[in-house]
């Protein structure tokens, strides 16, 4: 967080960075819980999409479009869920298909 405080600083904006600790080691398992299911349902999403059957001539569009995305899913991916790896595993094959086809 530090780097974006100091990217707002050097905009001419304000920035503080707060550390805040939760209260209990049930609250942080909630807390990790909540944030691995929030990028789950994103990698699902994603793995889906992968998955549809599209005209040829999308899937090069489709196969980029979603090659994006996993790295900005992963950004907010603190705690790795197993749809990570499905939905990386899904575009990988998008993307092989359209080698093999194209």
């Amino acid at each position: 967080m530090e780097w974006i405080a100091g990217d707002a600083v050097g905009s001419g904006g304000e920035a503080t960075v707060w550390v805040a600790r939760l209260g209990s080691r049930a609250m942080e398992r909630a807390l990790a819980a909540r944030m691995a299911a929030e990028v789950g349902d994103d990698y699902a999403a994603t793995e889906a999409a992968a998955a549809l059957s599209e005209p040829p001539a999308t899937r090069g569009r489709t196969a980029l479009r979603l090659g994006r995305e996993l790295p900005r899913i992963t950004q907010r991916d603190f705690f790795p869920p197993p749809q990570r790896e499905q939905a990386r595993r899904a575009v990988a094959a998008l993307s092989s298909s359209i080698e093999v086809t194209g």
